[in-house]
């Protein structure tokens, strides 16, 4: 019979996801974000001050939501979608990857049991931007013929696919990591 994982205790509420928590340096391990790219972001205001004021001498602390909304927009960025575009997903995503996270948490479902949930960002023919969420969570269902084909129908030629599970997967256990509520890899 499988051991179930002994889960460490924390509280999820808004306040695990929005106290500042995490200086420059951990936010750009747990992001895997270049220094001179959050830098840029920050200077064309497309991502939040994390301050408590502005000016020299005031440090940045991000908190949870910050790094999913960061680590949006560096793999959308990695994709070469547009900045302000990418930007603008990030702020939904924040929402969708806190419910996915909260979602499994609490019930302690295993992720490969969560539905699958992804979100869709494409160039349409007047070369604008838009994106859709596609999955049992949120938006509307997956299509019955696999995305793939839905594109095909849609002649959607340049288009971006998020899986949502997977980056949850993947920031959380980074961010639990960084939180020391989980080993680091090769600590266990």
């Amino acid at each position: 019979m499988a051991q179930k994982k002994v889960r460490p205790k924390i509280t999820i509420d808004d306040h695990f996801f929005r106290d500042p928590r995490f200086p420059p340096p951990q936010i750009r391990e747990i992001c895997r974000v270049e220094q001179d790219n959050l830098l840029d972001w920050h200077r064309r205001e497309l991502i939040p001050d994390a301050r408590p004021a502005k000016g020299r001498g005031h440090r940045r602390l991000y908190s949870i939501r910050d790094a999913i909304y960061i680590n949006t927009v560096r793999i959308l960025a990695e994709a070469d979608a547009p900045l302000n575009e990418a930007s603008l997903l990030a702020s939904d995503m924040v929402d969708v990857v806190t419910k996915v996270f909260t979602h499994q948490w609490t019930t302690g479902t295993d992720f490969q049991l969560l539905p699958d949930c992804f979100v869709l960002m494409h160039r349409d023919n007047d070369g604008k931007w838009h994106h859709e969420w596609l999955g049992a969570l949120i938006g509307k269902p997956l299509p019955k013929r696999g995305l793939q084909q839905y594109m095909r129908e849609y002649y959607l030629e340049s288009a971006v696919v998020l899986d949502i599970n997977s980056i949850v997967v993947m920031l959380f256990d980074r961010i639990l990591t960084e939180m020391g509520l989980i080993p680091a890899p090769g600590q266990y």
